[in-house]
């Protein structure tokens, strides 16, 4: 069990997971009649989707610090990978 708890694969899954989970909450206290996909709309088109996308990231940091103060460097690494990823997504809205 403790190799499943201190594994680059789980924290680069939850790195993609939380921005996205963190995102959603967002979107839905903003515009609570609205789906998701219509908030990426409205976002879009005010120019603003690079922005609110790079701000659901840094909810990363909560699980970033929580694994780093229970010693699970690997799984950090991991959360650190994932919103890289987030990091090309934004670039490539920002050149399109």
């Amino acid at each position: 069990m403790n190799k499943l708890s201190d594994n680059f694969i789980v924290g680069f899954i939850s790195g993609l997971i939380v921005p996205i989970i963190a995102f959603s909450i967002y979107a839905t206290i903003n515009f609570p009649d609205s789906s998701i996909m219509e908030a990426l709309l409205f976002y879009k088109k005010g120019n603003v989707l690079t922005h609110v996308i790079s701000l659901s990231v840094l909810a990363n940091l909560l699980p970033f610090f929580a694994f780093l103060n229970n010693k699970k460097e690997k799984t950090a690494n991991g959360i650190i990978g994932g919103s890289f990823v987030y990091v090309f997504i934004v670039l490539i809205i920002m050149f399109l």
